[in-house]
């Protein structure tokens, strides 16, 4: 079991009071809006978006305005960690997304508590575009229909 740690990332664009950034995600683009910016006398509050979907984080941080140095990371707090499965099959990258099991069995994860997580977990391990996870119905209706269970998420 490989843990991975989950945070609370604050981005912000300096000299900006708001600002609007379309951010390519698999096929589609997401809007992130920057906002609550402040320049005056007093100094500068750069315009800011926070997330705590990693999902987001890497789209953000593989962007060339952040690339560039245009958004930078204001700041990181750790929210959590989740524990996943390793495994010796080839990379789900090489493979097709995986079906429900023939055999009627079902890929439990206990650590999971919350729609973020199990969105992550969907995404990461089973290849869902992340347009298929928009809200907690969805999610579920994903997991269920890869056999997948969420038993400590309520």
């Amino acid at each position: 079991m490989a843990k991975i740690d989950l945070y609370k990332k604050k981005y912000g664009i300096y000299g900006k009071v708001e600002m609007s950034v379309l951010i390519p995600v698999n096929k589609a683009k997401l809007r992130i809006n920057f906002q609550d910016g402040i320049i005056n006398a007093e100094g500068v509050v750069p315009a800011s978006f926070t997330t705590s979907d990693p999902v987001v984080q890497t789209a953000i941080e593989n962007h060339e305005m952040y690339l560039k140095g245009r958004i930078k990371l204001v700041k990181k707090y750790k929210i959590g960690e989740v524990e996943t499965e390793t495994s010796s099959q080839p990379s789900k990258s090489e493979s097709p997304a995986p079906e429900t099991p023939q055999d009627g069995s079902e890929t439990v994860y206990e650590d999971v508590k919350n729609a973020q997580t199990a969105k992550e977990v969907l995404i990461r391990e089973f290849n869902v575009p992340i347009i298929e996870l928009q809200d907690k119905e969805s999610i579920k209706s994903k997991a269920k229909e890869l056999g997948v269970s969420f038993p400590n998420w309520k």
